[in-house]
């Protein structure tokens, strides 16, 4: 999967690489699903998620996205070629694509009001 084949095209995206395993990026995930449908009408592009569980994890992903009503665009990346080529170390790490595809924000980790940032960064890309 490409940079170039996420989300909508010309407008832009965020995308959020997580994992079942990882609290911080769940919770990331739970946070700002509440704001995702004023964000795609603000920004007109979608927030993205792609899942890092490898080959043990990878068939906990869709039941997990299904379990939590989450209405985002899901991939998987499990043999890790996305998150390296996009140089993830770790869940989450959350990139802001313009509608040219490139990155104009990079967010690792979460913590308590990061969403206002995503947001904002997602909202003032063109």
């Amino acid at each position: 999967m490409a940079s170039d084949t996420i989300g909508v095209e010309g407008k832009p995206v965020l995308v959020v690489f997580w994992a079942t395993w990882a609290s911080p990026a769940k919770r990331a995930l739970n946070t700002i699903h509440p704001l995702h449908d004023d964000w795609k009408a603000a920004a007109g592009g979608p927030v993205v998620i792609v899942s890092m569980d490898d080959g043990r994890n990878k068939h906990k992903v869709q039941p997990y996205v299904d379990s939590k009503g989450w209405t985002y665009a899901s991939y998987l990346d499990s043999a890790g070629a996305l998150a390296q080529k996009m140089g993830v170390k770790q869940p989450p790490t959350a990139y802001v694509l313009d509608s040219d595809r490139n990155v104009v924000a990079t967010f690792e980790g979460f913590e308590d009001g990061d969403e206002a940032k995503w947001g904002a960064a997602l909202k003032g890309a063109k």
